[in-house]
């Protein structure tokens, strides 16, 4: 029943999860392993779920049954669950998009994938550059080693 494994449930997923486990009747031991509840937690939850009237428990049969209004609650948060995850969805698309404007805006032009042999002035400074700067501490090191031997 429970698909919230990678995150915390609120109180109204907690809610939907009883009712679903419940939907058929169930006792409390069966909603407290289907709902991956502990039994303080459920026994708070039954208590506030039987006093919204979203739930009855049948004495006779010693299960728990949803009510009309629990049907209607568990078809709206159905309803609610769709529509919050396309949210979701839409928005992890926006923000890719958003990601994929600022690089073309603000990340520097790299070469030509398909053409490696393309290279652009920039490239061709920054290889002098690290060119220079190699030479550089190696002259550091000889420098050094020159001292060391003396």
């Amino acid at each position: 029943m429970v698909s919230y494994m990678t995150k915390y449930r609120n109180k109204i997923e907690i809610v939907a999860d009883i009712l679903k486990v419940a939907e058929e009747g169930a006792k409390k031991t069966h909603i407290i392993y289907q709902g991956n509840l502990s039994f303080k937690l459920a026994t708070a939850y039954l208590k506030a779920v039987l006093k919204a009237g979203l739930l009855v428990f049948s004495r006779e049969h010693r299960f728990y049954m949803p009510t009309e209004k629990g049907r209607m609650f568990l078809a709206r948060f159905n309803k609610y669950s769709r529509s919050a995850k396309n949210l979701e969805e839409q928005n992890a698309r926006v923000k890719k998009e958003m990601i994929f404007l600022e690089q073309l805006c603000f990340v520097a032009k790299k070469p030509d994938d398909r053409n490696p042999t393309h290279k652009t002035k920039t490239t061709d400074k920054n290889n002098d550059a690290a060119k220079a700067k190699n030479r550089g501490s190696q002259l550091r090191q000889n420098t050094t080693r020159g001292r060391r031997l003396r």
